[in-house]
């Protein structure tokens, strides 16, 4: 694994650093690790790296993300100079380390610490987010159908089938992961509104896949401005699929981030808990309409179709909570009331997509236009 006295003779052989720049010792190394090994590299204000490691066992990851760094850079079409703002610049994989280069983003936090350190969920960011994957995905939609990103998987996400797991999830599940499994098995009207949320699964672009608030990061624009340019970061799991998932997966981060910060305690009685909330969720539909709202207008999605894409975009990020709540008992032998919360909150979601929309995204389409 790269450490603090290898990463810069590494940099240095693959020709991003000059020998002198370490000579004269003005480089400042970071140890930013979480689930993979994670170095920042500064060697100016401004100038740098973000190395990233790949974890044993999961090097492919760091080659596919690789991959898809270079596609998206390589689009092109209008749209195209835009996208690329909201990405950090790769420099490939250092050949020997499986490792990944990407730029430094200057004075940058994630938009989950810039958030709740704030307790503001800003529309200007929402928006920034909804014109991103917009982006992305009108332009990979209309790349030709032999295009290297139409070869990638399409398959749709694995919470969708998490009711009919195979041996492997069994033997890799925790004692609470099994217990999420049994009270989905348990209830057939679940089980059955995932399958026709599978059933609709339209691989059409490019998408992210893990869209959540730890993936973008936001930074001040040069000259002292506002932090308003928000980067995507992690492409690991970016496959070709449906646009509407990372829609839903955005507005699953605002609803986790509601649901987390209540006080699920035995005695505290559920009704009492929407106004318990830290972060509530009226606090943050101003945002989640603002980055619909850019995110249809940048699609041209007419009008008289936003009630259906919504729907289908309210659907997806209740599957999202149901992942929330899988991720969250993988280290647990009981499923603590989060989870249960997210799951219930999820399984409403589905059953009722049309008031969930409005009452919890504070979204009402437009209705259409009389001719």
């Amino acid at each position: 694994m790269l450490s603090e006295s290898t990463i810069v003779p590494a940099l240095i052989s693959r020709g991003l650093l000059r020998a002198s720049v370490a000579v004269e010792g003005m480089i400042e190394v970071s140890d930013l690790s979480r689930r993979n090994r994670n170095m920042l590299v500064r060697t100016s204000p401004g100038v740098g790296f973000f190395v990233k490691q790949a974890a044993d066992g999961l090097h492919d990851t760091l080659t596919h993300e690789s991959f898809v760094y270079d596609q998206l850079w390589e689009l092109s079409g209008e749209g195209s100079a835009a996208l690329k703002t909201y990405l950090p610049r790769s420099f490939g994989l250092l050949m020997g380390h499986h490792a990944l280069v990407l730029e430094r983003i200057e004075a940058a936090e994630d938009l989950r610490a810039y958030s709740l350190r704030r307790r503001v969920f800003s529309r200007e960011i929402a928006e920034s987010l909804g014109k991103c994957i917009a982006l992305l995905h009108r332009l990979t939609r209309d790349t030709g159908g032999d295009h290297p990103l139409r070869k990638l998987n399409r398959q749709p996400p694995w919470i969708l089938s998490l009711h009919e797991p195979g041996l492997l999830a069994y033997l890799s599940a925790s004692a609470a992961n099994l217990d999420v499994i049994k009270l989905m098995q348990a209830h057939s009207e679940f089980t059955n509104l995932l399958e026709a949320v599978r059933r609709d699964w339209n691989a059409e672009a490019l998408i992210h896949f893990d869209l959540k608030w730890d993936n973008c990061l936001v930074h001040r624009m040069p000259g002292g401005a506002p932090r308003t340019r928000v980067r995507l970061l992690d492409w690991e799991l970016a496959q070709f699929g449906d646009p509407w998932w990372d829609v839903g997966c955005v507005f699953a981060s605002y609803l986790a981030t509601w649901l987390l910060s209540m006080p699920l305690t035995a005695d505290i009685p559920a009704q009492n808990l929407l106004g318990l909330a830290k972060y509530p969720l009226g606090s943050m539909q101003p945002a989640m309409r603002s980055f619909w709202t850019r995110y249809t207008g940048e699609v041209s999605l007419p009008v008289s179709e936003q009630p259906i894409y919504l729907i289908r975009s309210v659907r997806y990020a209740a599957a999202r909570l149901v992942q929330l709540a899988y991720e969250q008992t993988q280290q647990s032998m009981q499923m603590p009331g989060s989870a249960i919360c997210a799951l219930q909150v999820a399984l409403n979601m589905l059953k009722y997509p049309a008031d969930a929309m409005t009452h919890l995204l504070g979204i009402t389409p437009p209705p259409p236009r009389r001719n």
